[in-house]
């Protein structure tokens, strides 16, 4: 399976705005539209603290335009004390579900970047956010500009172990 539509818009989405006492779909919804307006400095109280070094690592490759626009709020479910949320996404033509874990944190749900990769790629996610990073930097380094999002989606497109 396909984790791109999981991958980028997990490490990406952060900024600087407040919400107070928000639900867990309406912070999905707010993250959805930093991606929609390709702003993703408006968001960053609707990560978790842990997410931001990851965040901020992958923020700064401004990797933005490549994420989906279109993910849509399919159902939630509550797990322990967090909620997942499913979104359907459509990649390259065919529909795509992505689970995002959401966390209470001061007082609001903020996406949980770790516990969703892990859910998404298994217990090796970070051995393999850290190959895909070093093979994406190697190939920006390489082709510069000339690095697209198809390329950059297809690093991404790794299988949960």
């Amino acid at each position: 399976m396909k984790y791109i539509k999981l991958f980028l818009p997990i490490l990406f989405l952060s900024g600087n705005c407040a919400y107070a006492n928000t639900d867990a779909k309406d912070s999905f919804d707010k993250i959805n539209n930093c991606i929609k307006n390709n702003d993703p400095n408006n968001c960053s109280q609707l990560v978790t603290a842990d997410s931001s070094e990851l965040y901020n690592r992958f923020m700064s490759y401004g990797l933005i335009k490549c994420l989906p626009k279109d993910a849509k709020f399919v159902s939630q479910e509550n797990i322990g004390n967090d909620i997942m949320i499913r979104a359907g996404v459509v990649d390259n033509g065919k529909a795509r579900t992505m689970r995002l874990i959401f966390s209470q944190e001061e007082g609001q749900w903020k996406l949980d970047t770790p516990q969703s990769l892990k859910l998404a790629m298994g217990k090796n996610w970070q051995q393999q956010i850290e190959l895909v990073e070093q093979l994406y930097l190697l190939m920006k380094q390489q082709f510069g500009s000339q690095l697209d999002c198809k390329t950059i989606r297809g690093l991404v497109n790794v299988k949960k172990q």
